[in-house]
């Protein structure tokens, strides 16, 4: 068994698609292509590599959230890997741009 590493990315994309969980209140899985990929301050990157691929994030479903993004939706936040093909969005900061003001 390989050790889980705490690792954070923080990534910017466009949402192509999102589907729900298959189990009840599961996490809902959005398909991101990314444009940008940055390094956290103090975390392992381990999607350093990933800018322009599309990855799934894992995100925690809530009103107003991921189940109401539709394809084209920018989306940006802290992600991390934990296994090959398992990546979890931060459950507080990640989603659409905030407007800055």
């Amino acid at each position: 068994m390989v050790p889980i590493i705490e690792n954070w990315t923080r990534v910017r994309g466009v949402m192509e698609r999102n589907r729900p969980s298959e189990q009840p209140a599961g996490p809902i899985a959005v398909d991101l292509r990314l444009d940008g990929v940055e390094a956290v301050n103090g975390y392992p990157n381990l999607l350093r590599a990933a800018a322009g691929d599309v990855i799934t994030v894992l995100v925690r479903a809530a009103p107003g959230g991921a189940h109401d993004w539709r394809p084209g939706t920018v989306l940006e936040g802290r992600v991390r890997r934990a296994g090959v093909h398992r990546i979890f969005a931060h459950p507080e900061e990640f989603g659409p741009p905030r407007p800055e003001g």
